[in-house]
């Protein structure tokens, strides 16, 4: 079995990267869209010259030649109708009801993009900004984690283009054979085509490749349990009720409940106590502290020793750390086929029971208790 020298260790260092997830997204906003399904897989010819074989990348005290995911990435069969037709059926699902406008939105203050004055990232109050909005006539939106000041009628229009245009990129690399793969400078993680791929896109590409993915269930938050538990807090009667949800993949569901929010509007909300500042005050945040005080103490004494962005970045280091410089090689060594999806491994169907031995045996020696969905299959790791 492959282990890191390091444990949960320092993963910023990190090699070159042939085709950076930044430039991958540059030069597929440089795809026109055409007529038809809407979604155009015109070829790039920016990066057809380039060899990956001839660059390696940094995986825990090894450098590995980036030419063995490149190589995983080429055997798969890319079916380019169904991928289209996907993306196309992702893209009309966008509508005005499809973000959170106005009063709506729940959080009180936050940073905000104007697109119509092109005022970018300035703190505004909720109330004033949809003051604001009501007397020009703009809608003040949130969308994912991101809030906007636009026409809402232009801002889903132009969604649906930029998504046209990002997929059609993606999709074009997929059949004109143009991969990459490289760690991220920020957090560790291993970048590359599928990592930056809506999972609908994915789904079908496992579907046609006999592929199951192992997802490690709220993993994040798995990762921050266990990093409690490293420093003795699961004594703490919410920290240890935390930790149970937690390494049993239960936690969003749980939250759902006490909030009555459905799983997906939980998961949103944990993402958000897990990215947002110290100083997010919302309702949700508050329900939440009053359930597990010390776990929220927690996250928000990372956030004030440094900046907010370190706890989920910390956190996202120790996932890559667990997945990239751990199992990836050791699946590898195993001569098994793996690609690696931030928190899950896409393997073959046929080798899953083989990748689950290597996984068992990994997260034992941590002593890393957590739940795994392997397509739909529930696996617990105790």
């Amino acid at each position: 079995m492959h282990i890191s020298t390091e444990v949960f260790g320092d993963v910023n260092s990190v090699t070159d990267i042939n085709i950076s997830e930044e430039e991958y997204q540059v030069v597929s906003s440089k795809i026109i869209s055409n007529s038809g399904t809407g979604i155009s897989t015109e070829s790039i010819d920016e990066y057809n010259s380039v060899d990956s074989s001839l660059y390696s990348m940094h995986i825990s005290t090894e450098v590995f030649d980036k030419s063995l995911l490149i190589e995983d990435l080429k055997m798969l069969v890319y079916d380019e109708l169904r991928l289209l037709d996907a993306a196309k059926k992702k893209i009309d699902s966008i509508r005005s009801t499809s973000f959170q406008i106005g009063m709506e939105i729940e959080e009180i203050s936050f940073e905000v993009n104007n697109r119509v004055s092109k005022k970018e990232n300035y703190y505004v109050n909720k109330s004033r900004a949809v003051a604001y909005c009501k007397r020009r006539g703009l809608t003040l939106i949130k969308d994912g984690r991101n809030f906007y000041i636009d026409d809402l009628d232009r801002y889903v229009a132009m969604k649906k283009k930029s998504m046209e245009i990002y997929y059609g990129g993606i999709i074009s690399k997929l059949i004109k054979g143009i991969f990459y793969a490289g760690r991220n400078s920020s957090n560790g993680r291993l970048d590359h085509n599928l990592t930056a791929m809506s999972k609908c896109l994915v789904e079908i590409i496992r579907e046609d490749n006999g592929l199951v993915e192992i997802d490690l269930k709220n993993s994040q938050f798995a990762i921050h349990a266990y990093w409690l538990k490293q420093e003795g807090l699961c004594d703490l009667e919410d920290v240890g009720v935390y930790y149970d949800l937690c390494s049993n993949g239960k936690l969003y569901e749980e939250l759902g409940k006490m909030l009555q929010l459905k799983r997906e509007d939980a998961k949103q909300l944990m993402m958000e106590l897990a990215f947002s500042s110290e100083k997010n005050h919302t309702a949700a945040k508050k329900k939440f502290k009053e359930r597990f005080p010390n776990v929220v103490a927690h996250i928000d004494g990372v956030k004030k020793e440094g900046e907010s962005r370190d706890f989920s970045i910390t956190l996202q280091k120790r996932e890559a750390e667990i997945f990239v410089d751990n199992l990836y090689p050791s699946i590898k060594d195993a001569g098994l086929f793996c690609l690696t999806k931030h928190d899950s491994l896409i393997v073959k169907r046929t080798e899953v029971n083989q990748v689950l031995e290597i996984v068992r045996e990994y997260f034992n020696y941590l002593e890393f208790e957590c739940t795994l969905d392997v397509d739909g299959e529930i696996v617990k790791i105790s």
